[in-house]
C-alpha cells in the first residue's frame, strides 16, 4: 500500500518566521516565537517615505536585519508589516527582490495593526498605530 509520508524528509519543525516592522524612523526584527523584537535600528533615510518602501534600500535594510538576527534568509519565511494604505506595486517589487536577491524561503505581508493585535494573542480588536511618518 502507498505511504505518502515516507517520501517526505524526516526533519524537525521548520524554523519560525522572521517578523519585520519597517518604519519610517525605526525598523524592528525578531522571530515569530519571541515576545518582542530582538533588533531595533534606525531606518536609513529614503528607505521608507510616507509608508511606501524604496525596494532597493529596503532590501539592503532587510539584509542587515537578517544578519543582525543571525539568520540565513534561504531558511526562513519572512512576515513583513505594511501600512493599511500600502501600494500593491511596491509590495510586488519588494517580494520579487526578496525571492530573487535574498532567496527567502517565503514571504507574507500583513497589515501592521493586525500584527499588533496578533502579538497580544488576539485576532480582533482596535489597534492604533502611531509612527514617525504615518498614523493609522
Amino acid at each position: 500500500r502507498p505511504r505518502l509520508l515516507s517520501r517526505l524528509p524526516h526533519t524537525a519543525m521548520p524554523p519560525p518566521a522572521v517578523v519585520l516592522d519597517l518604519g519610517s524612523a525605526r525598523s524592528r526584527a525578531g522571530l515569530a516565537t519571541s515576545d518582542a523584537p530582538t533588533v531595533d535600528v534606525p531606518t536609513p533615510a529614503s528607505t521608507i517615505t510616507r509608508g511606501t518602501p524604496c525596494p532597493a534600500a529596503t532590501l539592503a535594510l532587510i539584509r542587515t536585519l537578517a544578519s543582525s538576527l543571525s539568520v540565513n534568509p534561504h531558511d526562513y519565511d519572512f512576515t513583513i508589516s505594511e501600512p493599511l494604505i500600502a501600494e500593491k506595486n511596491s509590495r510586488a517589487k519588494l517580494a520579487a527582490g526578496l525571492f530573487e536577491e535574498l532567496g527567502v524561503a517565503g514571504v507574507a505581508f500583513e497589515k501592521a495593526p493586525m500584527l499588533a493585535l496578533m502579538g497580544t494573542g488576539r485576532v480582533s480588536g482596535l489597534a492604533v498605530d502611531v509612527g514617525e511618518g504615518l498614523m493609522q
